[in-house]
């Protein structure tokens, strides 16, 4: 007997079919029913049945001993099938029928969905178990374990079957992103990109079920498929009011949450809090994770959040806000705390708190997590016009060139090159014109406008002028790194020389410094000078890995 575990949705029963089938055997599956939230008396049975009298008519009309299945399969006899007396028929005819069905051919029986089984089902169920012992019978028992009937109600006959020798068990979890990827580009008929492959790994959780229909709701643009939503809205439906307040909170959240978060954010009594914690749990809609709360499966939270209304979520954005908002100082100066913050002000429609919290992420995660922080000063930027208290305090520009350095290595040159040329329309930086014109020569060489780039080199080389300050670094490396690419080696040596002659050692400026000596250091192995070339870019990046190091530490 094998035993299979695993959620809705995960593949038990094309498990139970696809290996039948690849062992060369036939499958009988008889499953149970749930209307209603009533059971159907040995539901599977009944299904069983009438599989193998239409396969083998003869069985159940000419064996005298299974003469009370032809009977109990008769219309109008279900109700009676649920008496002692019945069973202590039924339970040895089904024995038996087994050992005939399976008497030329190895057959597979499967009680699919026990978890919905009715007391006599698990009795007979148990009964197979026991007292098959030579009959060429694989005997197969789906449910999903995390639900209640099967933790309160069955789980001492679960415990007792487990036991016995013959049975094996197998808890399903779910594929893998290799195995995401293939069931994906089978049912796109086509490769998908890496972004959509890890979005539905993230939603789906590798389940096949709600793989399929993420992925057709991908198609047909809707955020949650609307047969997962009702799938999910359902284990929720029956849960008093704390219970759903604790979900909502938890889905609000957004992340594993600490139990004083949620209890400070659902504003329940200590003792109300921890009953509806409990039921939650024991209905395995939230799980305990490293003493916090989390939801089973992502898109529990999605179908949670997107049930509230208008109202409710503002609320619960604005009590969170104002939970994160008590911590210590050195608290929000964490990029992933600053960024929460500001998130959930603005999801509380703050939009003054939401705005300053957004800049203050921004800076905040500028070292660590480059895109979060552009991502943080773009909503800032929409929000600019709408908050003009907050943000008249601010430089727009110097925002822009932030933002823009920032887009180059996260989002593309192309954003940068946007931003670039807006900032210039504000105004002249504090940094001086020519290293925008350099900064924006770079995006623009990345970005593929080369014509653009020269001039924008061009330019930034011309406003230099006389006033060849230290900060002029910067700029000189720039304009070494577009000659060299441009195949004018000689002059992209003679501004890596200005470059030197300004920063001698890197102290006085790395990334000037790092840039000039690789610059150098290909203009010399382009000249003819492969051995030096090497040891120039060698020492340049001995130089960056030894700043990187530091920063990583600091």
């Amino acid at each position: 007997m094998v035993l299979v575990s695993g959620d809705a949705g995960i593949g038990k029963t094309t498990l139970v079919s696809e290996s039948a089938a690849r062992a060369g055997l036939r499958a009988v599956l008889g499953r149970s029913v749930h209307i209603g939230g009533d059971t159907i008396p040995l539901a599977p049975l009944a299904d069983l049945l009438r599989q193998i009298r239409r396969a083998r008519p003869e069985l159940l009309s000419h064996a005298a001993a299974l003469t009370v299945l032809h009977d109990w399969v008769s219309p109008g006899s279900m109700e009676a099938s649920a008496d002692g007396a019945s069973n202590r028929q039924l339970f040895p005819a089904v024995l038996d029928l087994l050992g005939h069905v399976g008497g030329e051919d190895t057959v597979v029986v499967g009680f699919e969905d026990l978890h919905w089984a009715d007391t006599v089902t698990w009795d007979l169920f148990g009964y197979l178990a026991r007292n098959l012992i030579d009959e060429r019978v694989v005997l197969v028992g789906t449910y999903r374990a995390n639900e209640d009937s099967i933790r309160r109600t069955h789980a001492t006959r679960l415990n007792e079957l487990q036991r016995l020798p013959a049975v094996q068990r197998l808890h399903l979890e779910g594929l893998n992103r290799d195995a995401i990827a293939a069931r994906v580009t089978t049912i796109l008929g086509a490769t998908p990109p890496s972004t959509l492959i890890d979005q539905i790994m993230a939603r789906g959780r590798g389940n096949p079920f709600f793989t399929n229909e993420l992925v057709a709701a991908h198609v047909s643009g809707e955020t949650v498929p609307l047969v997962l939503s009702d799938l999910i809205s359902a284990e929720i439906a029956e849960l008093d009011d704390h219970c759903r307040h604790v979900l909502s909170a938890a889905a609000a959240i957004g992340r594993a949450s600490d139990h004083e978060l949620l209890a400070r954010v659902v504003h329940l009594g200590e003792s109300e809090v921890e009953a509806a914690l409990r039921t939650v749990i024991r209905d395995r809609l939230l799980v305990v994770d490293n003493e916090t709360y989390r939801f089973r499966h992502p898109l529990l939270a999605e179908v949670v959040y997107a049930d509230l209304l208008p109202p409710e979520r503002a609320r619960l954005h604005r009590s969170i806000a104002a939970s994160l908002a008590q911590q210590s100082a050195d608290m929000l100066r964490r990029a992933d705390r600053a960024g929460e913050l500001a998130f959930h002000l603005d999801r509380a429609g703050d939009i003054d708190g939401a705005f300053v919290a957004l800049l203050d992420a921004a800076d905040a995660a500028e070292a660590v997590a480059p895109g979060a922080a552009f991502s943080h000063l773009e909503r800032a930027f929409e929000l600019w016009q709408a908050a003009p208290a907050q943000s008249s305090q601010h430089s727009r520009a110097n925002r822009m060139w932030q933002a823009a350095e920032l887009a180059s290595s996260t989002v593309g040159a192309h954003r940068a090159v946007q931003l670039a040329q807006a900032a210039l329309a504000e105004g002249v930086p504090a940094f001086g014109l020519a290293a925008a014109h350099e900064r924006l020569g770079r995006y623009l060489w990345i970005d593929g406008q080369l014509f653009e780039s020269r001039v924008a080199f061009d330019r930034a080389a011309a406003e230099l002028g006389a006033h060849d300050g230290a900060e002029a670094a910067p700029v000189f490396a720039g304009l070494a790194q577009a000659d060299l690419m441009s195949g004018h080696y000689a002059a992209a040596q003679q501004w890596c020389e200005k470059v030197f002659d300004l920063a001698p050692t890197p102290a006085l400026n790395v990334a000037a410094w790092v840039t000039a000596r690789r610059v150098l250091g290909l203009v010399l192995s382009n000249l003819g000078d492969p051995t030096g070339g090497v040891t120039l870019c060698a020492e340049a990046e001995r130089v960056k890995r030894c700043e990187t190091d530091s920063v990583r530490v600091g």
